[in-house]
């Protein structure tokens, strides 16, 4: 499954009364993620469009940015932003949203961190 850490760009407090006691939600319109391309024959870049499941949710994504790659087997972070990403590369991607959603970090909830895009009934990054 893909795994993703986000870094509030711009995250908007739920209300208190749309909220139980004790429960804390961010709502997002754009995040930084990292994610792994599993399957996905052709090249990925900025202004790419897909279908994001999250949780039980559909929602419209853009790519907006690609900011690094990531070494998969050393964890090092290149310094240069990547043009394009293809299968089998891990990266971190700013994704925007057509809509507001509530997202978990991965940090906090490993289960609920987790979602899918599809582009045209295929997966594109799960």
């Amino acid at each position: 499954m893909l795994r993703y850490e986000y870094k509030n760009s711009s995250s908007y407090k739920a209300n208190k009364d749309q909220l139980e006691e004790n429960e804390e939600e961010e709502l997002h319109l754009m995040n930084t993620s990292k994610v792994s391309i599993l399957e996905y024959k052709n090249i990925i870049c900025a202004g790419y469009s897909a279908v994001m499941h999250i949780h039980s949710a559909s929602v419209e994504v853009t790519l907006k940015a690609l900011l690094c790659l990531i070494d998969k087997r050393t964890g090092e972070k290149s310094k240069s932003r990547p043009r394009f990403v293809k299968e089998s590369q891990m990266v971190i991607m700013r994704l925007e949203t057509a809509g507001i959603i509530c997202m978990e970090p991965f940090k906090v909830h490993p289960q609920l961190g987790r979602f899918t895009l599809r582009d045209e009934g295929s997966i594109t990054i799960n």
